[in-house]
């Protein structure tokens, strides 16, 4: 599920950029920014995070005093449909924050050899399963050395490795066409009073555009599979409904495909691989056949098949051939 926190025209250290005193501009303003174009550094692209039952988090600027003390430690979001739409705005993606405002074409929109919001560090859009396989697991190896120390602040409950960063074109065909893009207003259920009065006013402006969008509360905590819920009939998050029973599993993702020429090398040495047999855990609570290079982690699979890297351009990625 791809979700974009509603930060205007981006926030910095000081706050949000080009609003008085840096706070959050009004609901029904924040609404008509999305995803249209602009003149500041940033409105050519917007920064969403894939979240999913392993990695739950969205961007929250609990770094950033302004906004805390004013009650904005957490804000708006947009959950948006996983349709063709939305995919074909995909520019690139990190397993982490990479600060990607500071990642500008000139002109805006880009041009060759420079992709809004996409440095050389970002995987492409054919690329997002290996990107969300790079994302650090809470508690994983490596959650403390010098990179995390840097960009995790657990004093401030703050993690740039909590979520990824996806980007998406806002500057093609004119912008966003909304309606069949965006498929609810959020804000997390344990929201200020102050960010879900501009979450409410966000949903006023969503319902001029769409009557039928949804506002709802999202509980990344939440045991039994449902995060997202409507509100009581007060409009408060509490009680919450009844649980429904939860929704089949989607499937995997499919693993990796191989080039053409790693697959008839792939022939010549090891006949019948099966990328099946792979055991290596995905961002999706299954496997596949790729180890990020952080994790000095060896092929492995199962039924008694070894793993063959694959080296070269395609660093990670391996096969699993018959024993």
């Amino acid at each position: 599920m791809l979700a974009h926190v509603l930060d205007g025209d981006g926030i910095a250290m000081g706050g949000f950029e080009g609003t008085p005193h840096s706070l959050p501009p009004s609901g029904d303003v924040l609404w008509n920014k999305l995803g249209q174009h602009g003149v500041t550094r940033t409105s050519d692209r917007v920064a969403a995070s894939i979240i999913n039952k392993a990695m739950p988090s969205v961007y929250e600027p609990t770094n950033v005093q302004k906004l805390v003390k004013q009650g904005f430690a957490k804000l708006p979001f947009v959950v948006l449909h996983d349709n063709e739409g939305v995919r074909n705005r995909i520019n690139c993606c990190y397993p982490s924050d990479s600060g990607s405002i500071q990642y500008q074409c000139r002109p805006l929109g880009g041009r060759s050899g420079c992709t809004p919001g996409c440095s050389s560090k970002a995987e492409p859009p054919n690329r997002l399963q290996q990107c969300l396989a790079g994302m650090r697991i809470p508690g994983s190896q490596g959650d403390h050395d010098d990179e995390w120390r840097k960009l995790c602040r657990p004093e401030l409950d703050f993690c740039a490795y909590d979520y990824n960063e996806v980007i998406l074109d806002s500057w093609r065909d004119g912008g966003w066409n909304r309606v069949p893009m965006v498929a609810a207003v959020a804000v997390a259920y344990d929201a200020s009073e102050q960010a879900l009065a501009l979450a409410l006013e966000v949903h006023a402006a969503a319902l001029s555009e769409n009557p039928s969008i949804p506002f709802l509360f999202y509980d990344k905590h939440a045991s039994d599979g449902q995060p997202f819920y409507l509100p009581d009939k007060n409009g408060h998050s509490h009680p919450r409904p009844p649980s429904l029973p939860p929704s089949p599993p989607s499937p995997p993702p499919p693993p990796p495909k191989f080039a053409l020429p790693d697959r008839l090398a792939l022939k010549r040495t090891c006949r019948d691989y099966d990328q099946s047999k792979c055991t290596s855990p995905d961002a999706h609570g299954g496997f596949d056949c790729y180890n990020p290079q952080w994790t000095n982690e060896p092929p492995s699979c199962k039924d008694g098949y070894r793993g063959v890297e694959l080296g070269g351009d395609w660093s990670g990625l391996y096969a699993c051939c018959p024993p």
